[in-house]
Order: C-alpha cells, then structure tokens, then sequence
C-alpha cells in the first residue's frame, strides 16, 4: 500500500502530567484510511487511528487518557 503524505502540524498536550510540544503527522493509506503518527523530540513515539467511537493506540505507551486528549486535539484541528 502507497502513503499519502499530508501536512504536520503540532500539538501541547500532557503527557506523563508534564506539558509537552508534539508533532502529529497525518497519513493516509490508499485505502483512505487515516492515521497519526506522534513524535515528541523528533522521535516517534506513537501511532494512532480514530475507530468509530474512539480513539485507538496501535503502538505505542500512551495511556488511555492521552490518547484520547490528543485525538480530540486532532479532531479540533481538522473542525477549525
């Protein structure tokens, strides 16, 4: 499968109750699926997708709760 490359953008979020700059960068597959990747300091640190309901890690040591903050952040994104 072939990836799209779309544009990066950055996020302040809290991770390991610390306020962290991340960079999120979209992809999307030729089956138009969407995923993120998230990179803290240049390093890759997780990837995640948006299942119907919510937000899903497919690797990574995110906890839940980060997750899903930074999946609303990138729904917020893509809304504004």
């Amino acid at each position: 499968m072939e990836d799209l490359q779309l544009e990066a953008f950055a996020l302040k979020v809290i991770i390991d109750n610390k306020s962290v700059d991340i960079k999120v960068q979209p992809r999307e597959n030729s089956d138009g699926v969407h995923f993120y990747f998230c990179e803290l300091n240049g390093e890759k640190i997780s990837q995640l997708r948006q299942e119907i309901k919510d937000w899903q890690q497919v690797w990574g040591n995110l906890q839940q709760h980060e997750i899903n903050q930074i999946g609303h952040q990138i729904d917020d994104y893509f809304s504004s």
